[in-house]
């Protein structure tokens, strides 16, 4: 059997969760409605979420254009970006929006069902609340899966015939190899982010402040009851459940979801890419995607084992043991399956088994957490509650400390998480495989979600049935059922935000590297369109010569100086640091403001409406006010918070570079997790608190000790239902947007920070190779792919007037007698790794005799810009040295003569980028070893327009051994 042939059991899970989808939604929308009451309160909760949604839509829909015009414009003007950009990003906002538009409408045309059947039986009324959670639940993961998988044969089919599309007026469209597959599939990633941050951070706010208003205003000020038709932010409080716990958890998880299993796709490339691995490099990059499609399988027979018996009267504790076994029966089916998928696909590698499993170990323990902390049958809620006793000082400082603590052991979880998946992925002796390990981690973890989404859809639906049984007169009996079903629902609705969470830290984590395989697809992107000359063809980490096409991670690590002790990096620890903290600021104050008006609409109806506050003259509380102010003021109060997060990544990069990214990442993505759990954890603990008092304890409703709990539950619906899981999708958004303007800042960072006195890595790197040979210190050899040896003995054949990396077009004359590059060199993937071996040492400098003579035209200081061609001196410049900062080198060494020896130089035919040139090569069994050369580096070069001129043969040689070694890009 052919293994890849198993990549079907992607694209017919999803079809199957679909499918069953379908079926439970058709099931539920056959049962019983209930009264006419309940069915015009329940249609009213349909109506206003998905008016919410159709204006949300118009406001992302704008920003879409936008945003889908700026990556056309990074893609067809600059040509930095892959050409599939815009239509990923398009795709994957597409898929996200349709999810969640289906869950909300499953939720919304169940609770009144559910309400009603509580009325008979609470079995039935179980039932029908959680197969249509799963309704949302199943949509996400299996649209998320189908989208991959359709993606994943197109792009194939196009790479498949590739030759035949680079003839065509596509010709940008085609794909070099399966790397660049799935580095361009990472992409569809940006579209699901945004739509993420638009839906979470907006339905965040709406929901959390349609809450507290609607408690502040109507259950305190007014003294209404908890669900009273006199209130007029019952509706938008209702709605609020279904925009933030169904649609916007549906987004949240379903970006998460896809951009796990897309980075595991590019690492799992990357990582195999080595001629030892490259026969299993397929099976690496299908093994998330089947591991999935299994856990879209297992969630569908999950739900239909979660059941209770139809004679059983449980409580909420016990409601809640049930769902948690629906999560527990997934994990165990998926670590059984993940071994053997593990066997059948990369056995070599099957300790990569151990990663698969600490994700799955890590989400349980995070989901422990969350639960004990805020549990009404546990210690720290009803600690909480007893210190509302005492006064509001109490119950806060009781909240707070609790949820800083709750950070400690999910942040070790994490961590043991990491550092197990890392070793079992073999990444201390290859990075590569170790940040493979890492987001086969991720994907275990988020291979749940079927379930866990369930589970929060399934607390919306029996928060809006608790409200819709008070409105229909149910009986004490099933009023009691109902509540059972709500308080259930809301104490696992703290775990599932924790999951989600800690899913973000593993994907983020995984998407720091890719983003350094969608830096190194950006520079070859590049490279290829512009047909640069020959230095834009390596890389120059610690003045060794690197071609693009065998550079490792840690050779661009040391090209971009991604060091703690670099100030750029430092730099952009701190910004990642303080923007989470920025942001949950500005999320909290959003909340803040927006109840502020919705009290003040409250006040005012009360105050305006003859009878409303007393129920008198058939009176009627104008619920569209409350829940239009509550659409507009969200959409206001998102727009900077969602700017921060789109734009900021663009500026860093330009400015502060690559390492400046990855650092600002870093600090992002460590902030963001600890505040996140923080927030959840501690908005839980103080709603448990207010919830126990609720039930009779400390004098119940009403009483002094209410009113304190009161004031802890507002706050901690602000920090558990907006800021706190806005903060996972908002780095994840970051990250995204990061690795979708990779090559944008591999093109421009070099060049921008020069401009404010910044010389970054990359810059003083290649400064070196120009440098050198004003200093009359002659030609350069750089390594080809075929192991043997470049050669130029002008600066014209390594500088000129415009650098390509900077997006201008530049060609190579077709007439060249001679070429510089062996066949195909620079323009793909190198089955045969080059080692990163040194500049060869430097001949004589060339005199005006010889026949390769030609003017420098490059430019002396890169810092004086791209348009000056200063004449070269005389007499050779020193190496400055300096100490410290980016001006600090090294003393320049002179390099030992090589023994003269005969050049043999062979001539061949080859096409580069489609100009057929003559290739002047070295054959590598006639040169000896180069020596290493140190010296201190120098700007980067500018890159001529004219034709290479031709390499006249020494009357020496200079023997050189073979570079060449095993493994491509993921070897070291």
């Amino acid at each position: 059997m052919d293994i890849q042939n198993l990549f079907w059991i992607a694209p017919i899970s999803s079809i199957i969760g679909l499918l069953f989808a379908y079926v439970f939604h058709s099931q539920m929308m056959e049962s019983e409605q209930g009264t006419d009451q309940s069915k015009e309160a329940a249609s009213n909760f349909k109506e206003g979420a998905l008016s919410y949604l159709w204006s949300n839509y118009q406001i992302i829909g704008m920003f879409f254009v936008v945003a889908c015009g700026f990556f056309a414009f990074l893609a067809f003007i600059l040509r930095v970006q892959s050409p599939w950009l815009p239509i990923a990003f398009l795709s994957g906002g597409l898929f996200s929006a349709i999810s969640g538009y289906l869950g909300i409408k499953a939720s919304a045309n169940a609770a009144n069902r559910v309400a009603f059947s509580a009325g008979k039986s609470l079995s039935q009324a179980f039932l029908i609340a959680f197969r249509s959670g799963a309704v949302a639940g199943l949509m996400v993961v299996s649209l998320g899966l189908l989208d991959i998988s359709i993606w994943w044969k197109i792009l194939n089919y196009v790479l498949v015939h590739r030759d035949e599309l680079r003839e065509s007026f596509f010709a940008g469209f085609s794909l070099k190899d399966v790397g660049e597959v799935t580095t361009v599939m990472l992409t569809f990633g940006i579209g699901a982010s945004c739509y993420a941050l638009f839906s979470r951070v907006g339905g965040g706010l709406w929901g959390a402040a349609a809450g507290s208003a609607a408690y502040l205003g109507g259950k305190v000020e007014a003294n209404l009851a908890d669900v009273d038709l006199r209130n007029p932010a019952l509706m938008a409080e209702n709605i609020g459940e279904n925009i933030s716990g169904v649609s916007g958890m549906a987004a949240d998880l379903y970006e998460s979801f896809c951009c796990s299993i897309l980075a595991a796709m590019v690492l799992g490339s990357a990582a195999f890419a080595s001629p030892s691995l490259l026969n299993l490099q397929i099976h690496a990059i299908l093994l998330p995607l089947v591991l999935a499609g299994f856990g879209t399988i297992f969630s569908v027979l999950s739900v239909y084992l979660v059941k209770i018996g139809e004679t059983e009267e449980l409580g909420p504790k016990d409601l809640v043991g049930v769902l948690k076994n629906g999560i527990l029966i997934i994990s165990i089916l998926l670590a059984i399956v993940s071994i053997i998928l593990v066997w059948i696909f990369v056995s070599s590698q099957f300790r990569l088994i151990g990663s698969i499993l600490s994700g799955l170990f890590c989400s349980f323990i995070i989901g422990w957490v969350a639960e004990h902390y805020t549990s009404l049958d546990l210690e720290p809620a009803q600690n909480a509650a007893n210190q509302a006793n005492i006064g509001p000082y109490a119950l806060l400082i009781n909240g707070l400390s609790n949820g800083m603590l709750s950070t400690g052991i999910p942040v070790i979880s994490i961590c043991f998480a990491l550092l197990a998946s890392f070793e079992f992925g073999g990444g201390f002796d290859n990075t590569l495989m170790g940040l493979y390990g890492i987001s086969l981690a991720a994907v275990g973890m988020v291979s749940t979600l079927g379930v866990t989404l369930s589970v929060s859809a399934f607390g919306a639906i029996a928060k809006n049935a608790n409200t819709l049984a008070e409105l229909s007169n149910l009986p004490p009996e099933g009023k009691k059922r109902v509540g059972s079903l709500d308080a259930s629902g809301a104490a696992l609705g703290t775990m599932v935000k924790g999951l989600s969470v800690g899913s973000a830290v593993l994907t983020v984590v995984s998407l720091l590297g890719a983003y350094i395989e969608e830096l190194h697809a950006g520079l070859f992107k590049i490279t290829t369109l512009s047909n640069p000359e020959i230095l834009d063809r390596y890389i120059f980490p610690e003045k060794k010569a690197v071609l693009l096409a065998s550079a490792t991670v840690n050779d661009f690590m040391t090209y971009y100086n991604v060091n703690v002790l670099d100030p750029q990096v430092m730099v952009g620890v701190f910004l990642g640091v303080v923007i989470s903290l920025v942001f949950l600021g500005l999320s909290m104050q959003g909340v803040s403001r927006i109840s502020q008006q919705i009290v003040e609409e409250i006040r005012r109806q009360f105050k305006e409406i003859p009878g409303l506050a007393k129920g008198e003259g058939g009176a009627k509380a104008d619920y569209s006010a409350c829940v239009s102010l509550s659409t507009k003021a969200s959409h206001q109060e998102m727009v900077f918070p969602i700017s921060l997060a789109t734009a900021f990544p663009i500026f860093l990069g330009l400015f502060l570079g690559p390492n400046g990214v990855l650092g600002f990442l870093l600090g992002g993505t460590v902030s963001c997790f600890c505040l996140a759990l923080f927030a959840v954890n501690s908005g839980g603990i103080w709603d448990s608190a207010k919830r126990f008092v609720e039930s009779g304890k400390f004098g119940g409703k009403g009483g002094d000790v209410h009113k304190v709990a009161v004031v802890g539950g507002m706050v901690g619906n602000n920090l558990k239902d907006s800021s706190g899981p806005s903060l996972n999708v908002f780095i994840k958004t970051m990250t995204m947007v990061a690795i979708a303007v990779a090559g944008l800042t591999a093109s421009y960072s070099s060049y921008l920070p020069s401009l404010f006195g910044l010389r970054p890595a990359c810059v003083r790197f290649r400064e070196y190779v120009r440098d050198q040979w004003q200093n009359g210190e002659g030609p350069y050899k750089l390594p080809d792919e075929k192991g043997g040896i470049v050669q130029a003995s002008t600066e014209e054949g390594f500088f000129g007037d415009e650098d390509p990396l900077m997006g201008s077009e530049v060609t190579i004359n077709p007439e060249d007698e001679e070429g510089l590059l062996g066949d195909n060199a620079g323009l793909g993937s190198s089955t045969e790794e080059i080692g990163s071996e040194p500049l060869d040492e430097p001949l004589k400098p060339p005199t005006k005799s010889d026949a390769g003579t030609s003017q420098n035209t490059g430019s002396e200081d890169f810092s004086k810009g791209f348009d000056e061609t200063p004449t070269p001196t005389e007499t050779p410049s020193s190496t400055p040295s300096g100490a410290g900062g980016f001006d600090s080198f090294e003393e320049s060494t002179t390099p030992k003569e090589a023994p003269p020896k005969e050049v043999v130089t062979v001539a061949s035919e080859a096409k580069t980028s489609g100009a057929e040139i003559k290739i002047g090569e070295v054959k590598p069994d006639d040169v000896s070893k180069p020596d290493d050369v140190s010296s201190s580096a120098k700007p980067i070069s500018n890159v001529s327009t004219e034709a290479v001129q031709p390499v006249p043969p020494p009357p020496t040689e200079t023997k050189a051994s073979e570079t060449a070694s095993n493994g491509g890009f993921s070897d070291f």
